[in-house]
């Protein structure tokens, strides 16, 4: 009887990349060059405006135009994607707005995500938080795989209870 093989090779067709156009997201950037050539990966920039304050009366939604939270989301995305931040690599670029968990979880459904790419802002200074709080909550709510890159020049030291 043959014995039968499992490849273990990995296939990356979509990935996802949040940024919040900081730095720490800057610093994702170059793995997710890497990871996209290395497997011929379609990459879904992403970027979540933060959801409209509920009011204690409901009123009209503010037209879009009006939404300047939206429109300066907008703005950053249209500045970010003109410095061609992936050159050679098929990209699409969305904002959306709402809870950053439940946008994010729908467009790795949506988007057949085959990994997730986030810069970590490493601030905490607590043991064992190595992750910002946008970053642990899509440890928790993604059915793929998450890639967490720490800013330039960040190391951790576990703490060993000394």
């Amino acid at each position: 009887m043959p014995a039968t093989t499992v490849s273990s090779r990995i296939s990356v067709k979509n990935i996802l990349f949040t940024t919040d156009f900081s730095e720490a997201s800057a610093a994702a950037l170059p793995y997710v060059r890497a990871l996209a050539k290395w497997f011929g990966a379609k990459v879904v920039i992403a970027h979540s405006a933060p959801p409209l304050a509920a009011l204690a009366l409901p009123l009209d939604p503010i037209p879009l135009e009006m939404d300047l939270e939206w429109e300066s989301a907008q703005s950053q995305m249209k500045d970010f994607i003109r410095t061609n931040p992936l050159p050679g690599l098929e990209s699409l670029a969305i904002v959306c707005r709402g809870e950053i968990g439940n946008t994010l979880a729908d467009m790795v459904e949506r988007h057949a995500v085959d990994l997730v790419v986030v810069g970590t802002r490493g601030h905490t200074h607590l043991p064992g938080l190595l992750v910002g709080s946008v970053t642990d909550r899509l440890l928790h709510i993604s059915n793929c795989p998450v890639l967490a890159v720490p800013p330039a020049g960040t190391t951790h030291t576990p703490d060993r209870g000394h």
